[in-house]
């Protein structure tokens, strides 16, 4: 223990020191308390390990870690290291025996993974588009902000980590995962026959595939999914609005001249395409699948964030959480949100034509009333009763 207080003494004083701190490590052997030490020691300095560094910090890991209490008390605490162990397996038969006893590993796009401990709870969130997306990103990232005091844990292709939370976090645009699998017969082949989809309603569809296992309810029954969504009407007026400023699409929308022909389109089977993904499954699994409205989410966001998060095992239940709950609406706001495009110089997404301008439309619920008729509102009708529902299922004021 007094080498590792001799190099801690070092580090303070020499940025140098850290090579050396990873040097040592390496050749101290693993008494309890000293595995414990290096352990700690790890966590704290590991994002500073690079080059030849990482060399001697598999060194320290495999020392420490030949004791699976100390791996478990590594696991629960930090999520890149275990994006670097598990880079170390391929050369440690025992150590990828170990964490695949304690860790899950998830499938990220290209050839990338992450591990996270088994006992966290996975929450896989997906928006309909242009329904509160940006807005519950934020908000989570507040929420965990607000009570860790640091940034967030793991962040890459929409999925993070919140290790003190214990939660590992989908957020993406996708159809509920396990449909495919659990649907059959009259309503699946009404639901293959749809229209193809709008640009984006289910890009994530890859990675939901390739974690099937961890996020169908199907083969996971921990796994809790919540489903963003809102009125069709108000949703398509804001989709093609949102086209019309997105650089990728305008060639496409280019060949729809309003909104009236994107709702005839494409623009409701698209929208009745994903929505009965999640209606199907939350019918299926209730206690796995929970629908929440854009609509709630505006006009009681406490109450609707709230009950998201108690759904990710997260009750608000003390003065600690109701503060960081309060205090992540204020800095999720409309306004909060728009003088971060402005510090950032672009929209949200960063994919506007014009960078300068914002991603937020007005949100306004009723939107629809400015645009769409009563013939428009027959044939959204008609449309929607051959999937079994009605306008009237919807809060459209």
């Amino acid at each position: 223990m007094n080498e590792l207080r001799d190099l801690e003494q070092k580090l303070a004083s020499h940025s140098a020191a850290r090579q050396a701190l990873f040097a040592e490590l390496g050749r101290i052997r693993t008494a309890d308390d000293t595995a414990k030490a290096i352990v700690a020691r790890l966590i704290q300095f590991e994002a500073a390990a690079q080059g030849d560094e990482i060399a001697t910090l598999r060194k320290a890991c495999d020392l420490a870690l030949q004791d699976s209490d100390i791996l478990q008390r590594l696991i629960g605490n930090s999520s890149k290291t275990l994006s670097l162990l598990a880079r170390m397996t391929d050369e440690n038969a025992a150590l990828s025996q170990q964490l695949d006893r304690h860790t899950l590993s998830i499938a990220l796009w290209g050839s990338e993974t992450v591990r996270i401990p088994r006992g966290y709870t996975i929450g896989f969130l997906s928006t309909m588009p242009r329904s509160g997306t940006w807005y519950a990103f934020h908000f989570f990232e507040n929420f965990y902000r607000q009570l860790t005091r640091h940034e967030l844990g793991y962040e890459r292709h929409h999925f993070e980590v919140y290790p003190e939370l214990a939660l590992a976090k989908a957020h993406v645009h996708a159809n509920c995962p396990g449909f495919i699998e659990h649907c059959r017969g009259p309503e699946r082949d009404a639901w293959n026959a749809l229209s193809g989809e709008l640009p984006g309603y289910d890009y994530a569809a890859e990675f939901v595939a390739a974690n099937r296992q961890h996020f169908s309810p199907t083969t996971n029954r921990r796994v809790r999914i919540i489903y963003l969504y809102r009125n069709p009407l108000d949703q398509i007026v804001s989709v093609y609005h949102h086209f019309r400023r997105h650089r990728d699409y305008q060639g496409m929308i280019a060949r729809i001249p309003d909104e009236r022909a994107l709702l005839r389109e494409t623009g409701l089977d698209s929208y009745i395409k994903q929505f009965l993904t999640f209606r199907h499954m939350a019918t299926a699994f209730p206690d796995n699948v929970m629908l929440v409205s854009y609509e709630e989410l505006m006009r009681a966001p406490a109450g609707a964030f709230s009950r998201m998060l108690e759904f990710w095992n997260l009750r608000v239940d003390s003065a600690e959480r109701r503060s960081a709950l309060a205090k992540s609406l204020e800095n999720s706001s409309v306004a909060k949100l728009r003088e971060l495009e402005t510090k950032l110089g672009h929209s949200l997404a960063d994919d506007r034509v014009d960078r300068t301008e914002s991603h937020i439309q007005s949100g306004e619920i009723g939107r629809w009333r400015q645009v769409f008729d009563n013939t428009d509102l027959a044939y959204a009708g008609a449309r929607l009763q051959q999937f079994g529902m009605s306008l009237g299922d919807f809060t459209l004021t």
